[in-house]
């Protein structure tokens, strides 16, 4: 399955997981609750979607590195960073929403705008994933991917004329499969003005990993960028310094590479491209 095919799906699966477990704590409405609940409520109930989409984007990128699964640190760190994310723009929205009157603005332009925000807070989050994604990238597109996913909920529930469960738990899904899709094209920008290599599992199966000031490892650990079975832990480094790219596996120095180079490491293959 191709990288940014997969971090759609799975950022899909995320938002629908997510959307489900927050209907237990559906938002107030400003009939129910006071200003103060209602912020809490919103924050909760998208730090709830925030996590689930996080730790399944997080899961998508180890797949994408040949990890069967993320480490239980970055499971740790994708719940504990996704909810507090996640709370915090759903706070933010929430709060920047309670400030205009009842009308198209606030139901369509403020309610699209506020899934930006949310959206640009998990670019950031994720961007800590991907290896060499700025975290200024990653939020950038977040915000897109937002607004994006801001606009079919919108139009959905318009669709729908009015909030229900089946509407926003399908707002919610597209939300996380286009947040997987921006965070998929953030990463291409950034290799695309950089260095990166495409690494190839099978004639059917490759990835592109950017370089940047993080080396890239492949070793059998699960600290390693790429997991390679039956190898030991940073059996082969690939860094980028100085704007040239260079290779050490265990025991040797560094070997400067040029572009289109070619690197076989078991069964798998990398190619260069800076």
């Amino acid at each position: 399955m191709k990288q940014r095919v997969r971090l759609m799906v799975f950022g899909c699966i995320g938002g629908i997981l997510g959307s489900l477990i927050a209907e237990t704590i559906e938002p107030k409405t400003e009939d129910e609750a006071t200003a103060t609940m209602m912020v809490i409520s919103c924050a909760v109930w998208f730090g709830i979607i925030a996590t689930l989409i996080a730790i399944f984007l997080r899961w998508s990128i180890a797949l994408n590195c040949a990890h069967r699964f993320p480490t239980p640190r970055q499971i740790a760190t994708s719940t504990v960073i996704g909810f507090v994310a996640g709370a915090i723009g759903g706070a933010l929205a929430q709060s920047a929403y309670m400030l205009f009157e009842e009308g198209f603005v606030k139901r369509v332009v403020v309610r699209i705008l506020c899934w930006g925000v949310s959206g640009g807070f998990l670019g950031i989050l994720l961007s800590q994933g991907v290896p060499n994604l700025r975290p200024w990238r990653g939020g950038i597109f977040g915000i897109l991917g937002g607004i994006a996913g801001g606009a079919v909920l919108v139009g959905i529930f318009e669709l729908a004329e009015g909030d229900s469960v089946l509407a926003r738990v399908l707002a919610i899904a597209t939300t996380g499969s286009i947040l997987g899709l921006s965070i998929a094209i953030a990463d291409a920008v950034e290799a695309r003005r950089g260095a990166y290599i495409e690494v190839n599992y099978s004639p059917k199966e490759s990835v592109r990993i950017t370089l940047g000031a993080t080396p890239i490892t492949f070793g059998g650990t699960a600290s390693d960028t790429v997991y390679m079975k039956g190898f030991g832990s940073g059996s082969l480094v690939i860094s980028l310094k100085a704007g040239k790219v260079f290779a050490r596996q265990s025991g040797t120095n560094d070997i400067a590479l040029g572009a289109k180079s070619l690197i076989s490491i078991g069964t798998t293959t990398i190619r260069i491209h800076c």
